[in-house]
């Protein structure tokens, strides 16, 4: 028997007390400030290698893989750290992870802004409302500091 991480058993009734284990993904940042990506004279222009790695001025950084830049995948981090903050349901979080996993996880859709606002709708979750999140936080295309990364840098 095999456990599929991303469709979790969830009471059809989406009453969250009656699960007895509570799970969600820890997102792995890189801390660029420690890459060298947020030093001074750092332009952060397409031939820099900090400039697909990192958001925000290069504080926060992930390897590139499948063809997917390591900053499509902090502000894909980002977008779940949102839907964990605004919707308490675990059932909410696991059907958008589900739904992104199936439909947007290729280099292709991955960061497709219709692929993902079409897994927001498949699981309930308010576009304008992680949106607003994304940017209340720490905008991702400023070089200012964002306050939910900066918290899983520093767990």
């Amino acid at each position: 028997q095999t456990f599929d991480y991303a469709n979790p058993i969830v009471d059809k009734d989406d009453d969250d007390s009656k699960n007895l284990l509570e799970f969600y993904e820890h997102p792995i940042l890189l801390d660029g400030h420690e890459l060298g990506c947020t030093d001074a004279g750092n332009e952060q222009t397409p031939n820099d290698p900090c400039y697909d790695l990192c958001t925000n001025g290069g504080r926060y950084c992930h390897v590139s893989h499948h063809l997917v830049s390591g900053k499509d995948v902090v502000l894909e981090a980002l977008r779940r750290l949102c839907i964990r903050k605004h919707y308490k349901s675990q059932h909410v979080y696991w059907q958008y992870i589900s739904h992104f996993s199936q439909f947007c996880w290729d280099s292709d859709y991955y960061a497709n802004d219709e692929c993902v606002k079409d897994a927001f709708q498949h699981s309930g979750v308010d576009y304008q409302e992680i949106e607003t999140c994304l940017q209340d936080s720490g905008d991702v295309t400023k070089d200012v500091e964002n306050s939910l990364l900066q918290g899983v840098l520093q767990t």
